[in-house]
């Protein structure tokens, strides 16, 4: 191989590594300190993300369920479906033995 050959290689080589991967994942925002409740689109009342909240963890408490709302502005692109699974995902909500997560 030559040196001339040798840099093509190389330029190529750091040409592809340059290229930013791209995500199958939407990207998903962190929870609040209360879990239960992410208003980004802000369509909630304070007493609905109370009561939401109150709801939710007394549900967890009785029946280890989990139910999770949140509101954003737009889906990035992505299905609801495959939006709320990588929130499902991302935030840990359910246990998978238990098969008892909700969205």
């Amino acid at each position: 191989m030559n040196v001339k050959q040798l840099q093509l290689k190389i330029l190529f080589s750091l040409i592809v590594w340059s290229v930013p991967t791209w995500s199958a994942d939407p990207p998903i925002p962190n929870p609040t300190s209360s879990f239960y409740v992410l208003d980004k689109a802000n369509i909630l009342s304070e007493s609905t993300e109370q009561t939401i909240i109150q709801t939710s963890a007394e549900l967890a408490r009785k029946t280890k369920a989990q139910i999770v709302a949140v509101t954003v502005n737009t889906l990035e692109g992505y299905s609801p479906e495959d939006y709320a699974l990588a929130i499902l995902r991302k935030w840990g909500i359910g246990d998978k033995q238990l098969n008892n997560d909700n969205l």
